[in-house]
């Protein structure tokens, strides 16, 4: 990983979560090559008899992104490192990405793939069926959270599905990333299985459990 891209990477990290977060992230990346242990929670949704909601929301324009927003893409590169140079990529491997966009600054967005897809944090690839999508992604920029945009995103996201034919939505988060599962429980996702990622020793190793209730 470049200097660049890891130091916005920290600015980023510590902006958004402050000193304590940071320095346990920090702490977590230097005892990864002998003992790493991540909790990713997957949660779904049928899209099929789910009634989205109307949504206001003030000078925020949606649409799909193409490969020639080059200016759209490079604020998405520059929002979230991983995403740096793979954007296009993504697009030409079909995913959909759906852009908040507010007199041309990105306020959010939503990183949607079908088929075969590939989860970091879990270091797993995953097949999908024909009429499901996975959430790789979804973002809002600081300035624009509690205003309403991630629901809002969110059920932009579900009205483009449907149209696509999409039955099934599902997407995961750290057990830790409370911010992002509240928001998926918000909007009408259902809490599915905890996937228990283990690495010792460059050894890997995946333990799913089932969410109560």
């Amino acid at each position: 990983m470049k200097f660049r891209t890891i130091h916005r990477k920290f600015q980023r990290n510590l902006e958004d979560y402050g000193w304590a977060v940071v320095l346990k992230k920090i702490l977590s990346f230097f005892l990864a090559p002998v003992w790493l242990h991540r909790v990713y929670r997957i949660y779904g949704l049928d899209l099929q008899d789910l009634r989205i909601p109307p949504t206001q929301t003030n000078n925020i324009v949606f649409k799909v992104l193409d490969r020639n927003d080059s200016e759209i893409i490079a604020q998405i590169e520059e929002m979230e490192e991983w995403l740096a140079h793979r954007i296009v990529e993504k697009l030409e491997n079909k995913s959909l990405i759906l852009v908040a966009s507010d007199k041309g600054i990105v306020a959010g967005f939503n990183l949607i793939s079908f088929g075969e897809l590939h989860i970091p944090l879990l270091e797993q690839d995953r097949r999908l069926e024909g009429d499901e999508a996975w959430s790789e992604q979804i973002t809002i920029r600081k300035q624009y959270r509690r205003l309403g945009l991630g629901s809002a995103l969110r059920y932009e996201a579900f009205t483009e599905l449907k149209k696509r034919g999409v039955n099934k939505f599902y997407g995961g988060a750290l057990r830790s990333n409370e911010a992002s599962l509240k928001l998926a429980r918000r909007v009408g996702f259902r809490e599915l299985k905890d996937v228990h990622f283990f690495k010792i020793f460059g050894r890997r190793f995946w333990r799913e459990l089932e969410v109560a209730g």
